[in-house]
């Protein structure tokens, strides 16, 4: 059986599934594993990772930290936020940054 956010965490959010099905519609392959504190999605076309960690702050590790993050190859955090719009327009503005080089 492959690893998934759906099968590695417990109620992410009650939204996870339209979060899934949109990063993957933006080249991003779930690689989430439970032993990590939250679902993570890879795109190898942007080397970058996006985490997306429970949507009730309770049950996030880091109470602090926000909900979605864009990590880059060296582990540097680019972006975070708690809007999957947010994110999802900061994602499209990474990738038309790419497509014009």
């Amino acid at each position: 059986m492959n690893r998934t956010w759906e099968n590695q965490f417990d109620d992410l959010g009650k939204d996870m599934p339209k979060i899934a099905r949109k990063l993957e519609s933006l080249g991003f392959m779930d690689e989430s594993w439970g032993n990590d504190i939250c679902a993570k999605f890879y795109s190898d076309h942007f080397s970058l990772m996006v985490w997306v960690d429970y949507e009730n702050e309770n049950d996030r590790e880091f109470k602090i930290g926000k909900r979605f993050a864009i990590v880059g190859k060296e582990d540097d955090c680019i972006f975070e936020t708690d809007s999957f719009n947010e994110l999802i327009e900061t994602i499209e503005a990474i990738k038309e940054i790419g497509d014009q080089k």
